[in-house]
């Protein structure tokens, strides 16, 4: 399944976008260092692409520094 990575993720229209244009198996997440962007990617995944489409589902929206990835929560995630 495609995955995507998302960095400076904000509202998350970008990799909502892409998810939908890359069909139901794929899968996203995405990083920004406002809780707050994270947690609008997190509400408009699941508003979206529906139920297990939010947290836990497909896409997952991390709080992070991505200019720190060698030391963020992100280390050992894969994207296509």
């Amino acid at each position: 399944a495609p995955r995507v990575l998302d960095l400076g993720v904000g509202s998350g229209a970008l990799l909502l976008a892409l998810l939908r244009e890359l069909g139901d198996r794929a899968e996203g997440t995405g990083v920004d260092i406002d809780e707050g962007a994270v947690e609008a990617c997190r509400a408009n995944a699941a508003r979206v692409l529906g139920e297990g489409g939010g947290e836990g589902g497909r896409v997952s929206a991390v709080l992070g520094d991505f200019s720190e990835l060698d030391r963020d929560p992100l280390r050992g995630r894969l994207a296509d």
